[in-house]
């Protein structure tokens, strides 16, 4: 029994022992790797006051996604007159569905917006450290 007890520990030290002496090396290195390091003097940028734009006027502007394409002039737009009578009769179909089609996508972005307004305030809420909104009183 009594050689049981100084195996371990002469084990738990040797144990104890290594451990420390690995600190201290990782230690050393991460140290004169740090030490070792000359920071390096950056290049100023040369900036003649104009900033650089290869092809101005070439900027695109967000389209909002719940609004229609614009064609463009008038005089580019089809006239009714100048459809056959297939084409004709879609125009109607689709005139008749725009209704609808109207309120679907009004649905669509009233949705989109309640869900920014959620999300937002689930991003405070987690910058803020805080679990639930309902625990401080705020009513989202």
């Amino acid at each position: 029994m009594r050689k049981l007890v100084s195996t371990a520990l002469f084990m738990v030290a040797a144990i104890f022992a290594g451990a420390a002496a690995q600190q201290d090396v990782v230690a050393d290195v991460a140290t004169a790797a740090i030490d070792d390091e000359t920071p390096s003097e950056s290049i100023p940028e040369p900036i003649t006051g104009d900033p650089a734009d290869p092809q101005p006027g070439s900027e695109t502007v967000q389209k909002n996604p719940s609004e229609p394409y614009d064609i463009g002039p008038p005089e580019h737009a089809w006239k009714l007159e100048q459809l056959s009578a297939d084409e004709k009769a879609a125009v109607e179909r689709g005139r008749t569905a725009g209704a609808t089609r109207a309120g679907m996508h009004e649905a669509l972005t009233l949705a989109a917006k309640e869900q920014s307004k959620r999300a937002r305030a689930e991003a405070a809420q987690h910058q803020l450290g805080v679990d639930s909104l309902d625990a401080i009183g705020v009513v989202p």
